[in-house]
């Protein structure tokens, strides 16, 4: 018997957490000695690889399809890099917002994970790969990729809502949890104007990669600037405003292309009477629930 998606879904990340668990138990930097971008690498294919090959196979062939593994058109470049700013502004704006709501909350990120790889080229471009390029394409695949799949059989958007709840409570972090969802959110909408799950992997890597040497320094500044701190929020809110306008332009000339040129969407659906279209059930499914005290008790422990 096929399991319902609002049960397969959060069973996945039930997976994946339960693992993500397991090798923190274990001490992964412990078993692997003192390196620690091999060690990242490793932990990520066992705690997202893993799983969500495992799941692929088990949805069968049919299911490949779904997944939008192909690449995108040259023309999305402008909408991707779009979505970028977005992302970037709007993160830093909600980042900002949570550690002047919370002061005492401990914030961490990539960059403060970031010790120079010994100051090399080759230890950069290690850094890079472990912790921006590598991170993107697992966590595109597992969540632009299969959940959104996954919460497709409801509506799309639900499948947005859905995938980017996840993808925000899997980084385990109540401070970082609006940026997260802000950012899952864009990643969504850039794989679906593109059609291609390895755009959403594109802007998401690069997201990493600017965020790892940029991040410290914005934060800081926005700590000691005090009142002059306006004017940094003044212009990321306005760059956040016109990346949006941007983004949303080019996902309409990208649709308007596909109606132009017959391309057929695979997202229309029937809706059945009486279902909603955010399909509540989804969110209070028993799994999900568990997912949910999961999260909390994770992220308060860690």
């Amino acid at each position: 018997m096929r399991l319902k998606s609002i049960f397969a879904a959060p069973f996945l990340m039930i997976v994946v957490l339960a693992l993500f668990g397991a090798v923190s138990l274990v001490g992964a930097r412990g078993a692997l000695g003192s390196d620690t971008y091999l060690t990242l690498a490793v932990v990520q294919l066992i705690v997202y690889a893993l799983p969500s090959v495992f799941f692929c196979r088990l949805r069968g062939k049919e299911f490949t399809p779904r997944l939008r593994l192909r690449f995108f058109k040259p023309t999305h470049l402008f909408l991707m890099l779009f979505a970028l700013l977005a992302i970037l502004t709007g993160s830093a704006l909600l980042n900002i917002g949570m550690m002047s709501l919370f002061p005492d909350a401990e914030y961490a990120s990539a960059a403060a994970s970031y010790a120079g790889a010994s100051g090399s080229f080759s230890g950069t471009v290690y850094a890079l790969i472990a912790m921006c390029i590598l991170p993107a394409l697992l966590e595109e695949f597992l969540f632009r990729s299969i959940i959104t799949a996954e919460y497709e059989s409801v509506s799309v958007p639900c499948a947005v809502l859905m995938s980017s709840l996840l993808f925000a409570m899997m980084h385990l972090s109540f401070v970082r949890l609006p940026a997260c969802f802000f950012s899952g959110v864009i990643l969504c909408l850039t794989m679906y104007a593109t059609r291609s799950v390895i755009a959403s992997m594109v802007v998401h890597a690069a997201n990493n990669i600017v965020t790892l040497f940029v991040d410290r320094y914005l934060y800081t500044a926005a700590r000691e600037l005090g009142e002059r701190g306006v004017l940094l929020t003044f212009i990321l809110v306005s760059v956040l405003l016109l990346s949006l306008i941007l983004f949303s332009m080019s996902a309409q000339n990208a649709y308007t292309v596909y109606g132009v040129t017959n391309v057929p969407s695979p997202y229309v659906r029937r809706k059945k009477r009486g279902e909603s279209v955010w399909a509540f059930e989804a969110i209070f499914a028993p799994p999900f629930v568990f997912l949910v005290v999961l999260f909390v008790i994770f992220t308060a422990v860690t």
